[in-house]
């Protein structure tokens, strides 16, 4: 039966959902590359077609990818980029640089992909015999791309790297964003092992770039790129007099190339990482030749969809930030502390396998009022204990649990302080919507 609409798109693609939570991260992970080279074999091999810079890190990775794509669309390149998850619309995954595809085409390449899927399962020893949703959606995405006639796409990976469904493409480039402690029971328990885990996104004889790492990670790798013969470019190395300012219209960024070229920025988007990311896109964009003014320009203007998002309800200020790392919620706390200081509401919420202590440090430490509530129920969150780990640190600010996320907003606004939402993008999203069903907030 044809798919007739978006949504049923969405629920064809998640149809896919892997249900056996047994076997995750068994055979269905190890044996991960080789399901995802079977499916795109299957379907003609779409990814092939495009010249691909491959993107890993704990964070930071699809505000880099944005910024890359902007600056490939504004050198003439019609240019596809792929980000996980979504905030608050599927859309957002797969885009011409941003734009949403219009649905026709969406639909009408979704059952393109339906059909090439006729008779297809993967081997007995692969594990589940059909794709895995994150499977399914790459595939998706390189389809969309190839089929509009792409020359160029930005990939985001999902997990990792080494195993990662988008780590089947002989990507020009990869670029390693910051290095945290993150999905520990996946990647490894220490900043090595999953410094090794993201590395492994490089391939041979191309060009790689990394943010500033810790030592630790940058020694992986740095030695990930020598075994693969590839040229390395550091973020502390080629950007030099590196300086950020954070104004209440955005970042103001200065900076130079070693190469030469200086910058003077006023950015609409808020944040020194937000800053270092454009600034490594800059870099990265000078050194494969396709950085040009009206890229930078764009990039001057762009705000993406929850990252140190402004908006307003009833003259409140409200932030929303996708923040889920320690050092993110340190700097989005940080960049937010200067402009509102700590008389300010924090609305929290974390997935299972995040550095939630660290995390809840950081904002009690800096804020007086803390709600603790639930980031979707997509993946696993337990707020009660994240809610008794606060108060275990702190007994005196003010913490409250509330689980619905609109009763939950609803409170912070009485509070009638200016209100940060932070913790995932799965918490982000509900929010988003709630503002533009109750509050008429366009986002």
């Amino acid at each position: 039966m044809a798919l007739n609409t978006f949504n049923e798109v969405v629920n064809y693609l998640d149809s896919f959902s892997y249900s056996d939570k047994s076997k995750a991260p068994g055979i269905i992970r190890e044996n991960r590359l080789e399901r995802m080279e079977n499916l795109l074999k299957w379907i003609k091999n779409p990814e092939k077609d495009l010249k691909i810079i491959h993107l890993a890190g704990s964070k930071g990775k699809g505000s880099t990818a944005t910024y890359l794509a902007i600056l490939l669309k504004n050198k003439g390149y019609k240019t596809g980029l792929y980000l996980s998850p979504h905030v608050s619309d599927y859309r957002e995954r797969f885009t011409l640089a941003g734009r949403f595809f219009d649905d026709d085409f969406l639909i009408e390449t979704a059952n393109l992909l339906k059909n090439l899927l006729i008779g297809f399962t993967n081997p007995a020893e692969y594990g589940s015999p059909l794709p895995s949703t994150f499977e399914i959606y790459t595939a998706y995405a390189y389809l969309l791309f190839k089929e509009s006639g792409c020359t160029h796409a930005v990939i985001e990976t999902g997990i990792g790297g080494r195993l990662d469904a988008t780590n089947t493409t002989n990507s020009i480039a990869s670029v390693i964003l910051p290095i945290e402690l993150e999905h520990t029971s996946i990647l490894g328990d220490t900043i090595e092992k999953i410094a090794y885990e993201k590395s492994k996104i490089i391939k041979e004889h191309q060009v790689v770039f990394s943010a500033s790492q810790a030592k630790e990670a940058l020694n992986v790798i740095k030695t990930e790129a020598v075994n693969n013969n590839s040229k390395f470019y550091y973020f502390d190395d080629e950007i030099i007099n590196f300086h950020s300012e954070t104004l209440i219209k955005g970042e103001h960024l200065k900076f130079q190339l070693k190469a030469g070229s200086s910058f003077d920025l006023q950015l609409s988007v808020f944040g020194r990482k937000q800053a270092e990311n454009i600034a490594l896109a800059i870099l990265i964009a000078s050194k494969l030749n396709f950085l040009t003014a009206w890229g930078i320009n764009e990039l001057q203007r762009i705000i993406i969809k929850g990252r140190f998002m402004p908006l307003k309800i009833n003259n409140v200020p409200v932030v929303i930030d996708v923040a889920h790392t320690k050092n993110s919620i340190l700097s989005t706390a940080s960049t937010f502390y200067s402009i509102y200081k700590n008389d300010v509401t924090v609305i929290f919420g974390a997935l299972e396998g995040k550095d939630v202590t660290h995390m809840l440090e950081t904002l009690i430490s800096n804020f007086d009022n803390l709600i603790i509530s639930q980031p979707g129920t997509f993946k696993k969150s337990n707020i009660e204990d994240i809610y008794s780990s606060a108060l275990k640190l702190n007994t005196e600010k003010n913490i409250l649990l509330i689980k619905d996320n609109k009763d939950a907003l609803d409170t912070a606004l009485k509070l009638n302080k200016p209100i940060l939402i932070t913790g995932s993008f799965y918490l982000a999203g509900p929010m988003l919507d709630i503002m533009e069903e109750h509050y008429g907030i366009k986002c």
